[in-house]
């Protein structure tokens, strides 16, 4: 029997693999979904790595399975503990004595000439039709045309934000990125009444999904009911969805 130790992407989620888990069960091997410590603003890929290495313990027969940003601390955990293989799942996967943030030239480069923050967002290489393509994204070759669509702030100034409400905090992240600087946009949002208008146009334009979060909340690590995913259909199976949700109280 072996270990798949499952490790996620950038958010350091367990959750992402809650899919895969009951598969490599039922196959009759060990499944091990790593949460990592992406709420931690201090801790960083050597972090992760220990993180791992501490979950194979004295493990022999062990998978890893390495997910985005991953692609980075798989390489590191093998180091710190007995492995057998890894397996990339479109993963960032570095030349040698390649870092992170080389990845993303553009990005960095941006947020050195501003205030110390942590930002939440997502890194987007778009096409000529203005969609991002995620196949470029993680073909390493374009990464100098790479933005981050920044959508929460956690920290300013050394201040920790996240007990604010999402409101509060949208506020700071649009008062930081007033001059849009290059690399890093503010991620536009709308209110809850769009929404049925939203996913059809989501769906229309092929995208993968929309993230929701309540205004008056806090930010919180981890699964929460006041966070959702909706995933995107094609155009003409969203429809009855569409009719439903507007029948919903």
């Amino acid at each position: 029997m072996a270990s798949f130790v499952l490790i996620p992407g950038a958010g350091g989620m367990a959750w992402y693999w809650h899919r895969l888990v009951p598969l490599i069960r039922a196959a009759g091997h060990e499944p091990l979904a790593i949460d990592l410590p992406g709420d931690d603003r201090h801790a960083g890929l050597a972090a992760y790595a220990d993180t791992v290495a501490r979950a194979i313990g004295e493990r022999s027969d062990v998978i890893l399975v390495a997910q985005s940003l991953a692609g980075f601390t798989a390489p590191l955990a093998c180091a710190r503990a007995t492995v057998r293989m890894i397996v990339f799942v479109n993963a960032m996967i570095p030349k040698p004595g390649e870092t992170a943030g080389a990845w993303w030239g553009w990005i960095v480069e941006s947020a050195l000439k501003n205030k110390q923050f942590v930002i939440d967002g997502e890194a987007v290489g778009l096409g000529v039709d203005g969609i991002s393509d995620f196949n470029a994204l993680h073909s390493g070759k374009h990464n100098d045309e790479v933005q981050l669509h920044a959508f929460d702030i956690l920290a300013l100034n050394g201040n920790d934000l996240r007990h604010l409400p999402l409101s509060m905090r949208k506020a700071h992240l649009s008062r930081l990125l007033a001059r849009r600087p290059d690399g890093i946009f503010l991620s536009d949002f709308g209110q809850g009444e769009i929404g049925p208008d939203l996913f059809r146009a989501t769906c229309n334009m092929g995208l993968e999904n929309r993230i929701s979060k309540r205004l008056d909340r806090p930010n919180r690590g981890g699964r929460w009911p006041h966070r959702g995913k909706v995933k995107s259909r094609p155009l003409s199976s969203a429809r009855g969805t569409l009719s439903d949700n507007r029948a919903k109280p």
